[in-house]
């Protein structure tokens, strides 16, 4: 647990910078890796509320949830840029979106975002 805590304690502070405020939703394309374990403590640490969003969806239901959830903030693993970049086309909202480069995903695919 003492290796866990450093790693999602920062995660509060980036948001913050990013002006994440007080009830903030943060939509995150995550499978289950460490990041989406961080997500999970560090959203709630900055008030955010997660909307955490399943792997196997298409970008048309991708994009109604982020809309629907007005997201602020969009985290997504490389391995679903394109995915995510097809919901972002579709969506109205326009979040901050951070990307996660997984070391065991080595693919080409970029998403149109800020690295983690």
């Amino acid at each position: 647990m003492q290796n866990f805590i450093p790693a999602h304690v920062s995660l509060p502070l980036h948001w913050r910078v990013k002006a994440c405020a007080r009830g903030d939703t943060v939509s995150v394309l995550l499978p289950n890796t460490p990041a989406m374990l961080e997500v999970h403590h560090g959203v709630p640490m900055t008030g955010g509320v997660l909307n955490a969003l399943n792997t196997r969806l298409d970008p048309r239901s991708i994009a109604f949830m982020l809309d629907h959830s007005e997201a602020r903030i969009f985290i997504v693993d490389r391995e679903f840029a394109a995915c995510a970049n097809a919901a972002l086309e579709l969506a109205a909202v326009k979040p901050l979106v951070l990307v996660y480069d997984d070391p065991e995903f080595r693919k080409p695919e970029s998403c149109r975002g800020r690295g983690l």
